[in-house]
């Protein structure tokens, strides 16, 4: 008995120097294994028959020429040393290094052409291989791993590249698969061999059983079917795993094929004659008689005691039955088929599944069809690896023969459905080991807006002129009470006078809901607009692009819409491009929002909690910022309006989002903002309120883009549980979050690509500088800017502390929680650049609560 230490140091010192072989040096080594096994494949042949007593020379011969010719074809050109392939934009490459040491499990059925095959592919990998060979089959299979050796070493392969034993044991077997020093077991043979490799503790890959049905379908071409089935079944007397094992056919055509496989030599037995045969065919259940595998039609009918004419190439055996109680449809290693008919292709595909779950899950199974419905029922209902159509089984299972496509292979994986690793049939790239070596890239990113823009005092009725007349019919505009007793009118004229058709929606809530959206939808599909207006604040403006999914999408639930993301891209929900039933011109009349250049929607669920929907599907076809809509806005509207449009300018210019194309939007909106909203707040000037007008929408494309931060997942937790004007909970919470973010070293980093190092001090010492604060140093200038921002508001009137608006503590204490926990999860957090623990974001709320009292 062969040392397994020895065979184990061997291997480990020749995969040492193999594994730093070139792809070069590889192939030439697999090229010169496969012309020694083809020089050797009569040889080779003979030898295997004469061992085992099992099959055919001449097939035999065949396979084993296959096994070399068609595998080297297949895989010449396949990388698998080193850089396999490399994408250098997307800064990726994978490497492809061996498995190791692999110990090679072969069958008494087919031991030349299976260790070929297994060797061939090992080695193309630059694996170095162990050969156990069964027992019965041990001189032709060591043999061939002889041949193979020496041309490999001749090609410059290590001393004890391959290895065979000679004298294999059961014993020897188990050793060597439990060992540490064998990295992968590739085992091919009966089900003990495949459940010993599996549990020995070590990867394996083994393959399961076949038991291939074959259903005849009444379109079937009869004559290509029978001569297929007779071909593939005798080819070296049956012994392959995807060769047919039961023949299931559609009444309409049994009669025909039997007698067109009559006429190719098959002969049908009576049911006395049956009997017979089950006799001796089976040693019990799962157990054929191993001295009848890989036997003839003839040697065995003769055993069997049954005559059978000088031309039979096939025992067909018909049965009532298929599955666990008819044993003859379980796999044949021998030229013997059960024959089952039917009285149409769904009494043929319940038949293949009983068959397949008898024996031979997850292997191969067989449909003769030109119907395509079949075809796909069968398709999806069986748990086969392959599904070979109108092809012999033998040959198109093991595949590059009927079909291209398929790799060639003489180890065929069943899935899991056969207690399998892989469903494949296994090639080289399943024996190695791919390493990713992965670059920092960053990814893609994106300006969206909308794809038209109107601004300017009277910008409207350019708007219209330009873009409605004579493009749309019928129109509905949405809005809120007051601004329809303010500018529906106004608006609704204009589109009469060119011609549409005009309806108005004034039910918009002050923070609207799900509910209020869907109450707005109905009023919407009644009325059957082509374009819908959406004009007011933001929350008028998130529903109309709520009611303008839904009016396209009726499938689409905002409540699901609103699924929480971390990369927009990525998105587990999504909608579909809008646009097909109606436009949507959104026309804001606050300052604030930006919600008229925006994705965002802002919907309250049935429970009270603002539901932040994204989707740039949902930007306007159209924003028009006219001042005209905001010259006459109460002072405390101005100011609230404002602060949510700083805020969003402040959170986008440090977003872990921010970019070159969103950073000059954001810096702009917050220069325009400190210089105007004050004097837009006190003296309601037509230039003060148009520059705010305008610095909202481009802090909207800033944070369209960049996206927000903790301030506004806060803010909108406050708004959800105490009902406060988003502007002012943005108010209560920027300049905390603010001193949160201007820290040296956060406790938590967001990730993104683009984020290459935590900056967020000196980003708002950028803005400092822009806004004309003087400082000496970047802590200096936070501070100099958090004073600006909280002298602003206060100039403006809004409160410093959450404690000033009249919220109770006890009532603050016990929300306290869910608030920091609704916060956390807020989708506007997920871009802030330091990522909060929530014990940090409940001391954050304590803060906005007491403020210096805390």
């Amino acid at each position: 008995m062969e040392d397994v230490e020895v065979l184990i140091e061997r291997a480990r010192k020749a995969l040492e120097k193999f594994s730093k072989y070139s792809q070069e040096d590889v192939d030439r080594i697999f090229q010169a294994m496969a012309e020694a096994v083809i020089a050797h494949r009569l040889e080779l042949a003979k030898m295997a028959v004469e061992e085992t007593g099992i099959g055919l020379v001449e097939d035999k011969m065949l396979k084993i020429h296959y096994a070399a010719e068609y595998t080297v074809n297949k895989y010449r050109d396949m990388k698998t040393c080193g850089v396999i392939e490399r994408d250098e934009v997307n800064g990726i490459a994978y490497i492809a290094e061996p498995v190791g040491v692999i110990l090679i499990l072969t069958p008494v059925t087919n031991p030349v052409s299976t260790v070929v095959h297994n060797i061939l592919i090992a080695l193309k990998a630059r694996n170095v291989v162990i050969v156990s060979p069964h027992p019965r089959a041990a001189r032709s299979t060591c043999y061939a791993a002889k041949i193979m050796y020496e041309a490999a070493r001749r090609a410059g392969a290590p001393e004890y590249v391959i290895q065979c034993i000679e004298r294999p044991s059961i014993e020897l077997a188990q050793k060597l698969m439990k060992h540490r020093g064998i990295d992968l077991i590739l085992a091919t043979g009966g089900k003990g061999v495949v459940e010993a490799a599996y549990s020995s503790g070590n990867p394996a890959i083994g393959v399961g059983p076949g038991n291939v049905p074959v259903y005849i379908h009444s379109d079937a071409d009869i004559a290509m079917a029978a001569n297929y089935i007779l071909m593939s079944k005798t080819f070296d007397w049956g012994i392959l795993c995807c060769a047919e094992s039961t023949i299931i056919v559609h009444r309409a055509v049994a009669e025909r094929l039997r007698k067109e496989m009559e006429r190719l030599g098959a002969y049908f037995l009576s049911e006395e004659e049956a009997a017979k045969l089950r006799s001796i065919l089976f040693l019990g259940p799962g157990k054929p008689n191993t001295e009848l595998v890989g036997k003839s039609a003839k040697e065995i009918a003769a055993r069997a005691g049954i005559w059978v004419p000088e031309h039979t190439r096939v025992l067909v055996v018909p049965v009532k039955e298929v599955g666990r109680n008819e044993i003859l449809t379980a796999e044949k290693l021998f030229p013997v088929l059960a024959f089952y008919v039917v009285d149409d292709w769904v009494q043929g595909l319940e038949a293949a599944k009983r068959v397949l779950d008898f024996d031979g899950l997850g292997h191969t199974a067989i449909v003769y069809t030109r119907d395509r419905a079949v075809l796909e029922a069968f398709s999806r209902e069986l748990k086969v690896s392959r599904l070979l159509v109108n092809t012999p089984g033998s040959f198109g299972g093991i595949g590059d023969l009927y079909n291209f496509k398929l790799e060639p292979s003489l180890t065929l994986g069943c899935g899991t459905w056969g207690k399998n690793i892989t469903t494949d049939n296994i090639t080289p790239r399943h024996l190695i080991n791919i390493k990713r070596v992965v670059e920092r890239r960053e990814n893609m990113q994106w300006l969206k807006v909308p794809p038209k823009i109107y601004y300017k005092y009277g910008a409207l009725e350019y708007a219209f002129n330009d873009e409605v007349k004579g493009r749309f019919s019928r129109a509905v505009i949405i809005t809120d009470p007051v601004i329809y007793r303010l500018y529906a009118k106004r608006v609704a004229d204009l589109l009469e006078d060119m011609g549409l058709d005009v309806d108005v929606y004034y039910g918009v809530e002050t923070e609207p809901s799900i509910a209020n959206a869907m109450k707005a939808l109905e009023f919407v599909r009644e009325f059957k607009p082509d374009l819908l207006v959406a004009l007011g604040g933001g929350s008028v403006l998130d529903v109309a692009k709520g009611v303008w999914i839904m009016y396209e999408q009726p499938d689409v639930d905002l409540r699901r819409a609103a699924l929480r993301f971390m990369d927009i891209r990525k998105r587990v929900y999504r909608i579909k491009p809008l646009g097909t039933k109606a436009a949507l011109i959104a026309i804001p009349t606050t300052s604030g929002t930006g919600s008229e250049v925006t994705p965002f929607i802002i919907l309250k669920d049935e429970m009270g909690r603002k539901l932040t929907i994204t989707y740039y599907e949902a930007l306007p076809t159209i924003a028009i910022v006219d001042p005209q809509f905001v010259e006459k806005l109460p002072p405390r509207l101005v100011a609230i309006s404002g602060f949510d449009a700083l805020t969003h300018a402040l959170e986008a210019y440090v977003s872990v989002y921010a970019t070159p194309f969103t950073d000059p939007y954001a810096l702009k909106a917050i220069q325009m903002i400190f210089q105007n909203l004050e004097k837009s707040y006190r003296e309601g000037t037509l230039e003060a309120r148009e520059a705010m007008h305008y610095a909202a929408t481009l802090a909207g494309i800033a944070f369209a883009n960049a996206f927000l931060g903790l301030a506004h997942g806060i803010a909108h937790a406050l708004g959800s549980f105490f009902d406060i004007p988003h502007g002012v909970a943005c108010a209560l919470a920027i300049t905390h979050v603010m001193r949160y973010n201007a820290v040296d070293a956060p406790t938590r980093n967001t990730a993104w690509p683009q984020y290459k190092y935590y900056n967020v001090a000196e980003r708002y010492a950028e803005i400092a500088r822009a806004i004309g604060l003087e400082f000496s140093n970047v802590r200096e200038g936070v501070e100099k800017l958090i004073e600006a921002v909280e002298r602003l508001r206060k100039s403006v009137g809004l409160p410093s502390t959450l404690k000033e608006l009249g919220i109770k503590e006890s009532e603050f204490l016990e929300k306290l929680d869910a608030m920091a926990e609704m916060a956390f999860e807020e989708q506007c957090t997920y871009t802030n650049p330091r990522h909060p623990l929530i014990s940090e974001v409940k001391e954050l709320l304590i803060k906005i609560y007491y403020g210096d009292e805390e």
